[in-house]
């Protein structure tokens, strides 16, 4: 029904624009497409009156709009302006989300990142802990004494301190043993070789000496089992550097000039402070 009244009409106006609001139009289509869903929320059949108010509702929005351009409201008003960058990131990422991936495609990706992929690793690690008194020297001669050879148990006996938070004898994943440890001194368990010690580590409270007892990383699983998974994170790094592109031809085609005296002020004050 609408498709004769999108025929040029005998005025100034391009034939798909229905109203210009300053240097803007308002798309006939556009119009007919906010006048279904009007149609759709009224009981009664539209009538001149709603349309017209529709039009005008829409011209009132562009002058908004408009107005709120010319005095800054995108870059001064943070709610607004991270509004509107989310809508951008999304208009740039859309493609790459909806885009249909190929099987062999996919599986060459999931082949590529199966690490990525696999279950959590669990590791287990034993810990000796040294605070208070002479806490270094004990924590010095502990080392020495485990890397003579000496059994663990009973260097932990003679010169360690006990651990209020101590950790169990079986593996745990990497996350709980986070919780024990920190993510310091978890770090520098897992660099460790399977049975190594490591050397006096400092922490707040005192010292410690590690050792990694096992670790585990599970097998990734067939694709078929994680395809879902593997499909979303597919999509994510897609959209990812689809923006990064994106971002990237919007920077080389501006003109952007930065004080970097200003920067390095700023870093003079950051040694100062050190």
């Amino acid at each position: 029904a609408a498709t004769g009244i999108l025929e040029p009409s005998p005025t100034a106006h391009a034939p798909e624009t229905l109203a210009q609001v300053n240097n803007e139009r308002i798309n006939k289509m556009e119009y007919l497409a906010y006048l279904d869903l009007l149609a759709r929320d009224k009981r009664n059949a539209l009538t001149s009156a709603d349309r017209r108010h529709l039009l005008n509702r829409l011209i009132e929005e562009k002058l908004l709009l408009q107005r709120a351009m010319e005095i800054g409201v995108p870059f001064n008003d943070p709610t607004v302006r991270k509004t509107i960058i989310n809508a951008m990131i999304e208009t740039v990422t859309s493609d790459s989300d909806s885009a249909a991936v190929a099987a062999p495609e996919l599986a060459q990706f999931y082949q590529e990142n199966q690490v990525y992929f696999a279950p959590p690793a669990r590791a287990q690690v034993r810990r000796m802990v040294f605070r208070g008194t002479a806490a270094e020297t004990r924590a010095a001669a502990a080392a020495q004494a485990l890397t003579d050879g000496q059994d663990w148990l009973q260097v932990q006996a003679a010169l360690a301190d006990s651990d209020i938070l101590a950790l169990p004898s079986s593996p745990l994943p990497v996350s709980k043993l986070r919780g024990y440890l920190g993510p310091t001194l978890t770090e520098s368990a897992l660099a460790l070789a399977p049975g190594a010690f490591s050397t006096v580590l400092a922490e707040q409270a005192g010292f410690s000496i590690l050792q990694l007892i096992d670790l585990q990383a599970g097998p990734a699983p067939p694709l078929a089992q994680v395809r879902d998974r593997v499909l979303r994170e597919y999509q994510r790094r897609a959209a990812d550097q689809a923006l990064r592109g994106y971002l990237d031809d919007l920077r080389g085609g501006a003109e952007i000039s930065i004080d970097e005296a200003f920067l390095q002020q700023l870093d003079q004050l950051d040694g100062a402070v050190e």
